[in-house]
């Protein structure tokens, strides 16, 4: 057992936790945390953390979506889950999941009941908060760390899920590698980057280039006006699902866009097999080739 390691964390996760990010990390959790289900293991805030940190704490205080997340229902998104990555549920018995840009986490706690042991990744601040909620777990870790350097051994994951996260990093490459790193052999990753074509919301961005910039209260109010007229031509259910959408997008500094080429080069790369890669790079899953998944 890793000395470093509170006591309170799992045996398994002590297991697949880098030593040395532990080590540099242990003294800042004993200290600012009172969650026995959470490790801090991130680097310093940038800016586009902080700026996730302000709107995940928006959507806790019930400002935007309430009952759906990105026009989700929670057994909508479980079911895309399951989807992107080609598995039942039952197929996830006992293995070690990591979720890497878990935001407020509603995917990870629909997962608990499927027997796996689940890691729930995040930048934000948010993510101790979560810890805090959910309560000790034995087979449920929060961390707050860096999916461009994630904190973690290699092959440490049979599944790694990424939805929506690399495209806001400033790697994303990187990010890629990263996932493929922690991912044992026979393994999977399910992720999805924004592509190189554009919808409704990032030509929003397109012609308002600063508006990460404006300041809070402005942006949000601007996206509920503009969420509210262009709620009939979004596909959003609700003008609360449009608003929040359109916020998501205008909010961070660091957004990019890729091609199927691009994904298919970083696939190549590190030696990763294809399972499904759609033209619109929603519900994307490959393997790590050799094993049982």
């Amino acid at each position: 057992m890793n000395p470093c390691i509170c006591s309170s964390l799992p045996q398994w996760f002590e297991a697949i936790v880098a030593s040395q990010q532990v080590m540099l990390s242990e003294g800042r959790r004993s200290a600012n945390t009172s969650a026995d289900n959470f490790l801090n293991l991130t680097t310093p805030n940038s800016i586009t953390v902080q700026q996730f940190t302000e709107e995940w704490r928006r959507v806790l205080a019930g400002q935007f979506e309430t009952q759906l997340r990105y026009g989700l229902t929670t057994s909508e998104e479980r079911l895309q889950f399951f989807r992107t990555i080609a598995l039942r549920p039952q197929d996830l018995q006992n293995c070690q999941i990591l979720i890497a840009g878990c935001g407020l986490a509603r995917l990870d706690f629909s997962l608990r009941d499927t027997g796996a042991k689940i890691v729930s990744l995040d930048a934000s601040q948010i993510v101790e908060d979560i810890a805090k909620f959910a309560g000790p777990s034995i087979d449920h870790v929060f961390v707050r760390g860096d999916v461009l350097n994630l904190p973690f051994k290699d092959e440490s994951f049979d599944l790694v899920y990424c939805e929506g996260v690399l495209h806001h990093t400033t790697n994303p490459k990187l990010g890629f590698q990263e996932l493929a790193r922690v991912c044992r052999k026979g393994g999977r990753i399910g992720f999805y980057v924004y592509p190189n074509k554009r919808s409704l919301y990032r030509w929003i961005r397109y012609f308002l280039p600063g508006a990460w910039r404006a300041p809070r209260v402005m942006l949000f109010w601007t996206c509920w006006f503009l969420g509210i007229g262009l709620w009939p031509f979004s596909g959003e259910p609700n003008p609360r699902s449009t608003a929040f959408t359109l916020y998501d997008t205008l909010c961070c500094r660091d957004l990019s866009e890729h091609s199927i080429e691009e994904m298919r080069q970083w696939i190549s790369a590190n030696g990763l097999e294809e399972i499904q890669l759609e033209p619109s790079l929603k519900h994307s899953c490959v393997r790590k080739p050799t094993g049982s998944l």
